[in-house]
């Protein structure tokens, strides 16, 4: 890898860390403050909502933005063609999401889904006029500009939705939040992009586009439906509060998952598209990501399990109990997926898309088959049990299938994440029991006291184990310091 190709890695890598960590900083403390306002109630009905808008969302683009930043040839002209079909497909899916929105309110049994589904699905249309440029952006791995649109955005949605929610506005403040979230994007990408449409269309190569991007868009399709069925039985099954309750176990449980693996993936999937050409350097540096993803989602994982129930008593009291064990098992969900999140590159870069739509189709099927009978007997929790345990097989599946092709593939993931994870379980779990002698209940004081021993006990623990990090941040901070 040469010293340009390191710096521009660098500066992707450091942009997207600082960028997504304001955004989902915003993100995460907005959600605290809205489910202090709001009731577990509303966030079932955004929920349901979400959900609709969101399987709408997946026929859009067909999978043309991934095949862009794949593409090498005639860009400009794909990049119209994907515009144009991802804007007319946008409009379609709104104008099904608004006849779907009576029928969705009655199944669901809550008149006030009717009025959302009408709305929340508008952020399709909007989206659809910027995703391209976004894609441009990543694919020239151009995080600098990339990632401004995000942190206004996640911005605008803090100060909207919260100002509606302690105006009285209930889940509306939510889905207002999340509409001006998507026109601040939409006029941020607009300024900031060098690429502008010219509205030209060539059927040669939408058919190029589509050939690779209908197996991402199959895998896709497959993954969302797996990772959003569990609301669509708990909402119909058990009703919008304990879909509430979920959803924003969902939210905390995944945080290691979406938070962290946002900012790797966007750069992730684009340096190893760059180096598909050298197997070797390519599977070398996935190895490098994963390295530095088991540093840091396993220790937020075991602490989101230590101290969550702590957490929730202290700021929200007795309203959200019932989300204690399901955020708990749900990180475990969370630490898995996020850990393992940039393997289907790997698929990809040997060629096997196929084969990957294969098992992720299995497991989609196993969850089909379990989901209803585990929601009627175990409720919520079991649901979170069987996300978990599915998880996990797909994973030793995945793992298994690219080690015939990949040696050493099963050993590097066991000694890489070996030792984060012995130090989190010491950090976290020690220092939280012997709190646990001392302190009946916790304080504000005592909860921050606990998580900064834990965390500096950790950090202490990974220095002393490989003081090479530190030379490695050392040469990543001076890559980023030198011109690409």
């Amino acid at each position: 890898m040469t010293k340009k190709i390191e710096s521009l890695i660098a500066r992707s890598y450091l942009w997207m860390g600082v960028g997504s960590m304001i955004s989902r900083a915003l993100s995460f403390v907005s959600t605290l403050i809205l489910a202090g306002i709001l009731v577990p109630d509303d966030f079932g009905v955004v929920s349901i909502a979400t959900l609709i808008s969101a399987t709408l969302g997946l026929f859009r683009d067909f999978g043309l933005n991934q095949a862009l930043i794949y593409q090498r040839d005639h860009i400009e002209e794909a990049s119209d063609t994907a515009l144009i079909v991802s804007a007319g497909i946008s409009l379609i899916m709104y104008g099904i999401a608004v006849l779907l929105s009576n029928p969705a309110a009655v199944f669901f049994h809550n008149e006030s889904i009717g009025y959302v589904v009408r709305v929340l699905p508008l952020t399709l249309v909007i989206s659809s006029l910027y995703t391209i440029q976004i894609s441009l952006m990543e694919k020239e791995m151009d995080f600098k500009r990339r990632i401004l649109p995000e942190m206004l955005s996640y911005l605008t949605f803090f100060i909207v939705s919260i100002t509606l929610a302690m105006c009285g506005f209930a889940f509306w403040s939510i889905i207002f939040g999340i509409l001006a979230q998507e026109l601040v994007t939409l006029v941020v990408v607009f300024f900031l992009s060098t690429w502008h449409p010219t509205f030209r269309f060539s059927r040669a190569i939408l058919s190029e586009l589509f050939s690779f991007g209908k197996f991402i868009m199959l895998n896709s399709l497959i993954l969302f439906i797996y990772r959003n069925i569990d609301d669509f039985f708990i909402g119909r099954l058990l009703g919008t509060t304990p879909l509430g309750h979920y959803s924003l176990a969902y939210r905390i449980g995944s945080i290691p998952a979406t938070n962290i693996t946002h900012i790797t993936g966007k750069v992730t999937y684009p340096t190893i598209m760059k180096m598909r050409d050298d197997h070797q350097s390519a599977v070398s540096f996935y190895f490098t990501v994963y390295r530095y993803l088991s540093l840091m989602i396993l220790p937020l994982g075991i602490a989101t399990i230590v101290l969550i129930g702590p957490f929730f008593h202290l700021f929200f009291g007795d309203k959200w109990n019932e989300a204690i064990l399901l955020t708990q098992i749900l990180a475990v969900f969370g630490i898995f997926r996020g850990m393992f999140s940039n393997i289907s590159y790997l698929f990809i870069l040997l060629g096997r898309i196929r084969e990957m739509t294969v098992i992720l189709s299995l497991q989609l099927a196993c969850l089909v088959f379990l989901i209803y009978p585990v929601t009627i007997r175990y409720e919520a929790p079991g649901v979170c049990v069987l996300l978990v345990v599915l998880n996990v097989l797909v994973i030793t599946v995945y793992i298994g299938r690219l080690s015939l092709f990949l040696p050493g593939l099963i050993q590097n993931h066991l000694r890489l994440a070996a030792f984060p994870l012995c130090a989190s379980l010491l950090s976290f779990i020690l220092p939280g029991y012997l709190f646990s002698l001392y302190v009946d209940e916790h304080s504000l004081v005592s909860l921050v006291s606990l998580v900064l021993c834990s965390g500096m006990l950790y950090l202490a623990s990974i220095y002393i184990h490989d003081r090479t990090i530190i030379k490695e941040i050392k040469s990543f901070l001076f890559s980023f310091m030198e011109q690409p």
